[in-house]
Parts: C-alpha cells; structure tokens; sequence
C-alpha cells in the first residue's frame, strides 16, 4: 500500500492543506484560509497522515517532500 504515494493519493484539497502544514500552518489558520471548520482541517490532516503513512503531521509534511509532493 505504500506505493501508493507515488500514484498521487491525496485529494486536491488534502494537498491544498498538506501545503498549508508544509508552511508550519495550525488548523485554526488553515481552516480561515479555506473556510472550513477547524473539525473538518483535523479529519483532513488524518487522512493525509494515514496516506502518507505519517504519525503526526510533521512527519506527514517530510514524507510528502521526500516523495516530491511538496
């Protein structure tokens, strides 16, 4: 299932919030920029940090520029 990074798993808005982390952004201000709810950004981070096979969303912003989708 790992491969599946190379395959570009992410939505179009994971990546728009994975950018977002990759800029040391927190939910709050993540979630004002794309007006969502701060509920809504944490499921996002989640489900980008289980695609990228990351424990936390630090380790999720390094797995993605390791793999060139940051």
């Amino acid at each position: 299932k790992k491969d599946a990074i190379n395959k570009g798993p992410l939505s179009a808005r994971e990546m728009t919030v994975l950018s977002y982390l990759g800029e040391g952004k927190k939910n709050r201000e993540i979630a004002d920029a794309l007006e969502l709810s701060e509920g809504t950004v944490k499921m996002h981070v989640m489900s980008i940090c289980k695609k990228l096979d990351a424990s936390n969303r630090t380790h999720a912003v390094i797995n993605a520029r390791d793999t060139g989708l940051l």
